[in-house]
């Protein structure tokens, strides 16, 4: 992975070097990279329709989740959170800067799950599909997101 991220930091590429990095191991469907502002960086599938709002509930009920030692009186265990249209079940908050959800997919009853990285500046977002490893998807996720949290974004 080492040579994949120093290629896209070499040559200049754009922020959609970044989701190829994240989904070319294959385990994440799709992915997005949005500013904590709600921009768009770069995002495919579904992950392309998620709106400033969803950005702006997401960032404001993970404040709400830090430092909260009891999970049962925060918000997002209580509300879940949206994404792209999609509604998600919270799961677990792996660190205070990595969140892992669930969706189910109507009529199919398949689990699709989400791992959501916060950066200094942005929100890295990887969804994938019931044939895909939730373990993995948090791995290539977090792994972009921990390149692009150490080089200031």
């Amino acid at each position: 992975w080492g040579k994949l991220l120093t290629s896209i930091t070499t040559s200049k590429m754009s922020w959609d070097s970044y989701l190829t990095s994240i989904q070319s191991p294959g385990n994440v469907a799709e992915a997005a990279i949005y500013g904590k502002d709600g921009s768009k960086w770069a995002a495919n599938g579904s992950l392309a329709d998620v709106t400033p709002d969803e950005i702006a509930k997401y960032l404001f009920k993970a404040d709400d989740l830090r430092g909260k030692d009891d999970l049962s009186k925060a918000l997002f265990p209580q509300q879940g959170f949206h994404l792209g249209g999609r509604k998600y079940l919270f799961l677990r908050s792996l660190d205070e800067f990595t969140i892992v959800g669930k969706y189910k997919v109507p009529d199919t009853g398949a689990a699709w799950g989400v791992c959501v990285f916060e950066t200094n500046k942005a929100f890295v977002i990887g969804v994938h599909n019931d044939k895909q490893q939730g373990a993995l998807c948090v791995s290539d996720v977090t792994r972009v997101g921990e390149y692009l949290k150490g080089q200031t974004y």
